[in-house]
């Protein structure tokens, strides 16, 4: 955790980085499908990361608390749909290059969307998955039962 209370995760970090990478530019024809590919592949690694509660990249200024009106959400998740359907394109390599043209439009409304403080789309809302602390399994773990707080693994009341 940063002293700003982030967590660093070079993943999600990492991805974004790709991301601006691959999406500068459209690039050329020749090489299309194959961009268009590795940028899905790499949209979608962020995609699981942060649906599974992952990190937020440090360089979006978005909180893990942030909240919007509807309106905000609705924005947020258009962004989200348009990035992942975009990238999702088929086909030849004039019809990749012409998704990838599309991609590096709905990457950049998406990136600085969040970059300036949006709210996160709802795929990655922490509000839907809290993050919470890993417990190491060496140590014993205390859980609420019906008859009280039990500790560890030998079953004893504490």
């Amino acid at each position: 955790m940063t002293s700003t209370g982030r967590y660093v995760n070079a993943v999600t970090d990492a991805h974004v980085a790709r991301l601006h990478t691959l999406l500068s530019t459209p690039g050329v024809v020749t090489r299309a499908v194959r961009k268009l590919g590795d940028a899905d592949r790499t949209f979608s690694m962020l995609d699981i990361a942060l649906r599974r509660g992952g990190p937020v990249p440090a360089c979006w200024a978005v909180s893990a608390q942030v909240t919007g009106d509807v309106q905000e959400l609705e924005h947020a998740d258009e962004l989200h749909d348009a990035m992942s359907e975009t990238l999702r394109t088929t086909g030849n390599a004039s019809v990749c290059l012409t998704a990838l043209r599309e991609a590096v439009r709905a990457w950049r409304a998406l990136d600085s969307h969040l970059v300036d403080g949006g709210v996160l789309p709802s795929p990655w809302s922490r509000q839907a998955f809290p993050r919470v602390p890993r417990v190491s399994s060496a140590l014993p773990v205390a859980r609420c039962t019906t008859q009280g707080l039990v500790g560890g693994t030998d079953g004893v009341s504490q």
